[in-house]
């Protein structure tokens, strides 16, 4: 039980921050985290050793949330993205602004395909390829050649809207 409360509080807020980006509503994104954690629960009770519980946590996570959402067919729209916390910065008008980016990226981030979106938003949690690769099932060489496409599809959409975001 000690392990379960450590790797709850250690985890939960990334488990969360993660399924948040995928999905948007507050009370869907709470569901799926407990059940994600009562996963875990019910892993460690049985007796079986998690050995790698951040590259678990995150390959459940991914596979519950893409389960909801084939199953609810349900996307995002841009008002229904979750707030993020903005750079702090001392005028409204740089909150403003930054606000504007926030959105504009996630609306881009919404037209891209299911696995391209979970693509970005591993790769954008720091996770490595290989993470990556254990969590979405996919190649470890596969890898690198998908999120260099999401990432130029990424470029485009915003492109698209007039706003440049990679050199």
């Amino acid at each position: 039980m000690n392990q379960f409360n450590h790797l709850y509080q250690l985890h939960y807020p990334m488990v969360q921050h993660l399924i948040a980006r995928m999905v948007g509503d507050s009370d869907e994104v709470n569901d799926l985290t407990q059940e994600v954690f009562v996963k875990l629960y019910v892993q460690l009770n049985a007796g079986n050793t998690v050995v790698f519980p951040k590259t678990w946590l995150y390959r459940v996570a991914t596979h519950l949330t893409i389960n909801h959402l084939s199953r609810s067919k349900k996307h995002l729209q841009l008002e229904e993205a979750h707030q993020c916390e903005l750079p702090e910065t001392d005028t409204a008008e740089g909150q403003l602004e930054a606000g504007d980016r926030k959105r504009l990226v996630e609306k881009a981030l919404m037209k891209l395909e299911e696995r391209e979106r979970i693509l970005l938003v591993l790769y954008a949690e720091g996770l490595s390829y290989k993470e990556i690769a254990e969590i979405s099932s996919i190649g470890l060489t596969s890898v690198g050649k998908l999120l260099s496409r999401a990432l130029q599809k990424l470029k485009k959409e915003l492109n698209d809207e007039g706003y440049e975001l990679f050199e």
